[in-house]
């Protein structure tokens, strides 16, 4: 069985908070309600952790479209230090 876990890190590198759903959609619900303004920001995942080569998004569509909120880390604070990402986890 799948999980997906909400990862908030804070200055990407520290882990402030997991939280678990059966769903892609609830999780990506729960990473939406965590933006504090208008401002929807992403940038995709990088595979070697290069966040600073990573291509910033801001079209809703895309980011908030469950197929792809696995690819995005969601950047919700305003002044950039927190972010959020979606990770798939396997349960027995």
């Amino acid at each position: 069985m799948k999980v997906y876990q909400v990862v908030i890190h804070a200055h990407r590198n520290t882990d402030v908070e997991r939280k678990f759903f059966t769903s892609k959609a609830k999780a990506l619900g729960y990473v939406i309600g965590l933006y504090e303004d208008t401002n929807y920001q992403a940038i995709e995942k990088m595979p070697n952790g290069d966040w600073w080569n990573a291509r910033w998004c801001h079209d809703t569509d895309k980011i908030f479209s469950v197929k792809n909120c696995l690819k995005y880390e969601y950047v919700f604070s305003k002044n950039g230090a927190y972010n959020a990402t979606i990770e798939e986890v396997e349960v027995m």
